[in-house]
């Protein structure tokens, strides 16, 4: 037995067990893999359960949240104790390695290789990894959701939404085990956080929240191949989101294999090939991203220009705390892209490979099954008054229109926001090429052969894409 001379996850020391000396000739079983690790690659991002109580740092999450994040009593307090509820936070790591003897190899995103660790189907839970929702209003009370805090990493901590705090930030009562070790009646339980540090958890929650929504229809017009143009009605739910159908043409949110999510406008009938899809957006958000920030671009099929969008809203819909208005135009004219979510022009390509490196970064989410078939959504009376005529949004609700699907800063603007977001100073990375690089560890972003610019982006969106410290600075 050796002791490590580093302290764990938990804030205690781990003991390493050592075997010396003792070498076995029988084979070892191979490990049958199925669901999600029988489909990764080296490479790709995962999220892992883990139930390992965790020592954060109150400032760090302080600079993400906002002031007053956290409830706990003590105010003097630098860390404070998590000790989740099971099945823990979901923690980003990524695939070294696959054996059929062993299972899948992984690195635990902030952490040294020392604690890489192999796992197998039943040892853990895990899903691709997801972003925020990009919420436009704050869910319910008693909406089941995750938080984005941070430690050595991002992570995402399980909770439910308890109401909106005066400054427009969202409660949310965290998933605590009262029986851990760790575990204080004065540390925090309930925290407040802005929009873009949430995702909701669950399809059938995420559909209750938004059939509370009551968004009926959406209002497709101004697109270069005429019959795109129209009303879409919701009718059902794809891969667990809302599905809206106007005859031969579905907008939807569709996941490609690399995991990444985009909204099309596209024939019904060739969903799984390019030909056929018009107009598409890179969002994981759940309602169709319609800002004005948010440019729809050419697909295979498409003619420009890009359509303009409007959403309806069902006229006996119930309120659901505080929307955030939307502008329901668009512009772009951009090449048209091919299915691999590269973003560059297609340049006649035909074939175009799907897999998970097609994408600079894995971001989405467990399918789960088309449930529903819209029946149950209510009346489809519409109410052509947009958005805009909500009440105004307060500060803590203040967030990125453009969403997942923003075009990000100037190179140094990320640089700036990594600092701010991560707490990375300039003592430990003084140069911009170390600033992302620690970036890239914490969250658990690939960097081998990618541009440093690429790097920066990806660890950017996987931060929730915020807006700039000097938000009148423009994008490039």
């Amino acid at each position: 037995l050796q002791w490590q001379d580093r302290a764990s996850r938990s804030g205690c020391p781990r003991l390493l067990l050592v075997r010396m000396g003792c070498t076995t000739s029988q084979p070892q079983p191979e490990v049958p893999l199925s669901g999600l690790l029988a489909a990764v690659r080296v490479g790709d991002r995962l999220e892992v359960a883990d139930r390992r109580a965790l020592h954060l740092r109150r400032e760090a999450n302080a600079t993400r949240c906002g002031a007053g994040w956290d409830s706990a009593a003590w105010a003097d307090q630098n860390s404070l104790w998590y000790a989740p509820a099971s099945p823990g936070y979901w923690w980003p790591a990524n695939v070294l390695e696959m054996r059929p003897t062993r299972g899948v190899k992984i690195h635990w995103a902030g952490y040294s290789s020392d604690w890489d660790e192999w796992i197998s189907n039943g040892s853990h839970s895990v899903r691709l990894a997801t972003v925020s929702d990009d919420l436009g209003f704050v869910p319910l009370q008693g909406t089941r959701v995750e938080v984005q805090l941070i430690q050595n990493a991002t992570f995402w901590a399980p909770g439910i939404v308890t109401g909106r705090a005066a400054d427009g930030r969202v409660e949310v009562e965290l998933s605590v085990n009262r029986n851990n070790q760790h575990y204080h009646p004065y540390d925090f339980h309930t925290v407040r956080v802005p929009l873009r540090l949430l995702r909701l958890t669950g399809a059938a929650t995420a559909t209750a929240t938004e059939r509370a929504g009551a968004l009926s229809a959406v209002a497709v017009s101004g697109a270069g191949v005429d019959f795109v143009n129209g009303i879409y009605v919701r009718d059902g739910t794809y891969g667990g989101v809302p599905l809206f159908k106007n005859g031969q043409t579905w907008l939807l949110r569709y996941r490609l294999q690399s995991g990444a999510h985009f909204w099309y406008l596209a024939d019904k009938d060739r969903l799984d090939v390019d030909d056929g899809d018009y107009y598409r957006i890179r969002s994981e958000a759940r309602l169709p991203p319609v800002g004005a920030n948010d440019m729809w671009t050419l697909a295979k099929s498409g003619v420009s220009p890009t359509p303009s969008f409007e959403l309806l809203y069902d006229q006996a819909s119930p309120a659901i705390a505080v929307p955030v208005p939307v502008a329901v135009t668009t512009a772009s004219e951009e090449p048209p892209l091919a299915r691999d979510g590269s973003g560059a022009p297609m340049m006649g390509v035909v074939g175009v490979a799907m897999n998970v490196h097609d994408l600079p970064v894995v971001m989405g989410e467990v399918i789960v099954p088309d449930v529903g078939d819209g029946s149950s959504d209510g009346s489809l009376a519409l109410n052509t008054a947009s958005t805009s005529r909500v009440e105004p949004v307060p500060p803590g609700l203040a967030r990125q229109l453009t969403g997942a699907a923003a075009p990000p800063p100037a190179l140094m603007t990320v640089s700036a926001i990594l600092r701010h977001e991560l707490g990375i100073t300039s003592e430990a990375a003084p140069t911009l090429k170390e600033l992302v690089e620690a970036a890239a560890g914490m969250l658990g972003i690939e960097t081998h052969d990618k541009a440093l610019v690429v790097v920066a982006t990806e660890c950017w969106r996987v931060l929730g894409s915020p807006p700039s410290l000097n938000s009148n600075e423009p994008s490039v």
